[in-house]
């Protein structure tokens, strides 16, 4: 093994940083499994104003194919609204930033 590799695994802790990552990814990973099903169990049993908009958002994919031209066209038309609002409270979110005196 070359020297350098050597030397950058044992240059900082590597194996802790490796156990951290996997620890934290796979935390992540089982608290989305568990949201998620809750959220699907809402959208399968509760009746709510644009519920039907979200299911035809997910009944673009299919088991076997995703029609990528429709499921981008609903991810569009799904983003633009919270561009427009960025867009409309831009300036008051800089005022905000400038206020409490960040720099960067």
């Amino acid at each position: 093994m070359p020297e350098n590799f050597v030397r950058a695994l044992t240059y900082k802790p590597f194996g802790i940083c490796f156990r951290n990552t996997i620890l934290v990814a796979g935390l992540n990973v089982i608290a989305v499994v568990f949201t998620s099903s809750f959220c699907a169990y809402g959208f399968a049993r509760m009746r709510f104003p644009g519920r039907d908009f979200w299911f035809g958002i997910a009944s673009f994919r299919s088991q076997t194919d995703i029609s990528w031209d429709l499921q981008l066209a609903a991810s569009t038309a799904v983003t633009l609204p919270v561009i427009a609002l960025f867009f409309l409270a831009q300036r008051y979110f800089i005022q905000a930033v400038v206020m409490t005196g960040l720099k960067g």
